[in-house]
């Protein structure tokens, strides 16, 4: 299973403040920058990016950690943002999600909701993330997008498995058929 993402800003805004980064095949990060966040959530995932590649760890990050880590920089930077990260072991997807960003599967034409919404995002204090953990079958889609996200199921259904037989087209497939920008919008997507 390989995750491929997508990201697009806000229409008129300079700075996107989602940002995403997916480790080997089979995690991914994405979070959405609230407010004036100036692209603090870009600049965490970037350093988390760089000191897991300078350290030449092989295996991603522990979720724990990371919240921890995202924290603490977010504050520093005056800014909150959403956290998903998520992981594919086996036939398992497990992570944490912190804030508004969704998580769904998609399986036998069914959009399945694998989050909730939880309050605070990181950087404004104590943190109540939501730990996931949800059996995979073959030709599940997992699908993770921020907030910008605002397709109606059915056609978000109707995407997917038009293009579940090219999945690395999916996402952006996604975000062109969303006409309107009123939010930045980040897709990541992967068949099982």
């Amino acid at each position: 299973m390989n995750f491929i993402g997508t990201t697009r800003k806000q229409a008129g805004k300079s700075i996107n403040d989602d940002a995403f980064t997916i480790f080997g095949s089979s995690t991914a990060f994405l979070m959405d920058g609230a407010g004036n966040a100036r692209g603090a959530a870009k600049r965490c995932l970037e350093m988390v990016r760089q000191q897991y590649q300078y350290q030449q760890y092989r295996e991603t990050p522990a979720f724990q950690q990371l919240l921890n880590l995202l924290n603490m920089n977010l504050t520093g930077f005056g800014a909150e943002s959403t956290f998903l990260g998520i992981q594919v072991t086996d036939s398992t997807l497990s992570g944490v999600s912190v804030g508004d960003s969704l998580l769904w599967v998609v399986r036998e034409g069914q959009l399945l909701r694998i989050n909730e919404i939880t309050k605070p995002r990181l950087g404004a204090g104590r943190v109540n993330p939501n730990w996931l953990e949800f059996a995979l079958k073959k030709h599940d889609v997992i699908l993770a997008a921020s907030d910008g996200l605002t397709l109606d199921h059915y056609r978000l259904v109707q995407l997917v498995q038009r293009f579940m037989l090219r999945p690395q087209e999916m996402p952006q497939a996604i975000l062109d058929a969303q006409k309107d920008a009123s939010d930045d919008c980040t897709v990541i997507a992967g068949v099982v």
